[in-house]
């Protein structure tokens, strides 16, 4: 199974700069130069305010971590895809193929592997 990788999504912000928000087909959009970079840049940039966030909610979480607060962090790390960036990848004619095909069939491979 092939793997997403961020390419597409630098992709989707490189056009975004542009004024573009909504594709057809992010897989069939004019390549943005640089879009693996900015994907990878965006991706890891993401991942870093979930933790800056974490850490301005309570400060005293570094001196005293608890499991509980990792784990509900982890859960909206999760949860934030499925419920921002798929309902923003709506287009007229329903979710775009990146984010209709992509996990369907991830979710297919593990139901798969799971089930043998």
């Amino acid at each position: 199974m092939q793997s997403l990788g961020y390419r597409l999504m630098g992709r989707w912000i490189g056009h975004m700069g542009r004024g573009q928000f909504q594709h057809e087909s992010i897989r069939t959009a004019p390549e943005v130069k640089y879009e693996k970079t900015i994907g990878w840049t965006a991706h890891y940039s993401i991942g870093a305010g979930f933790a800056v966030g974490m850490v301005a909610l309570d400060p005293r979480w570094l001196e005293r971590p608890t499991l509980s607060r990792a784990l509900a962090m982890g859960v909206s790390t999760l949860a934030e895809p499925w419920l921002v960036m798929q309902p923003a990848a709506r287009t007229p004619s329903g979710p775009v193929p990146v984010a209709r095909d992509g996990p369907q069939q991830a979710a297919g491979g593990s139901r798969r592997r799971i089930a043998a």
